[in-house]
C-alpha cells in the first residue's frame, strides 16, 4: 500500500513521535522492507537519553529530506525501497504547516530570550543583566 508522504512528514515532525522515528515504523507497517530497522534503531537512541544527540539531529534531518521530496518529488533517500503515492494537495498543505509552525517555534524562542533580558528587577529596577541583587531577591 503506498505512502503518503504527508503523513511521514507529520510525524517525523512532532517531537514525541520525530525522537522515536515512528514515521519510519508507518512507512514500513505492512512492507517487506520498510525502514523499520532505522526507526528501531532511533527508538533505541532516543531511550538511551545520550543517544538524543543523535535522535534530535535525526529527526530533523529526516524533516528535511521528507519536506523537500514533497515540494521537488524525487524519493527521500532516508526511506529504501518504500512505495509512496504520489503527492497529493494535502501533503503540500502538511508541509507548509510544518514549515510555518517551526518558524514560529524559532521566533518565539528568539523572543523569549531577548525579553527575558529586557525585564527589569524589582527591587533595583535595573535590566537583569545589570542587576546585582538577583540572588537577594530570590532568597
Amino acid at each position: 500500500m503506498p505512502k503518503q508522504l504527508g503523513v511521514a512528514a507529520a510525524l517525523a515532525a512532532f517531537p514525541i513521535t520525530g525522537i522515536f522515528g515512528v514515521d519510519k515504523y508507518y512507512v514500513s507497517w505492512g512492507e517487506e522492507n520498510g525502514a523499520w530497522k532505522w526507526g528501531l534503531i532511533q527508538t533505541i537512541l532516543s531511550v538511551l537519553i545520550i543517544g538524543l544527540i543523535i535522535s534530535v539531529p535525526w529527526m530533523y534531518i529526516s524533516i528535511i529530506v521528507l519536506i523537500i521530496a514533497i515540494f521537488w518529488g524525487g524519493l527521500p533517500s532516508l526511506y529504501p525501497s518504500v512505495e509512496w503515492a504520489p503527492v497529493s494537495s494535502t501533503d503540500k498543505m502538511v508541509a507548509w504547516i510544518i514549515i510555518v509552525l517551526y518558524i514560529i517555534a524559532v521566533i518565539s524562542s528568539i523572543v523569549t530570550k531577548q525579553t527575558e533580558s529586557y525585564r527589569k528587577c524589582k527591587n533595583c529596577k535595573k535590566k537583569n543583566k545589570n542587576c546585582k541583587c538577583k540572588a537577594k531577591s530570590k532568597k
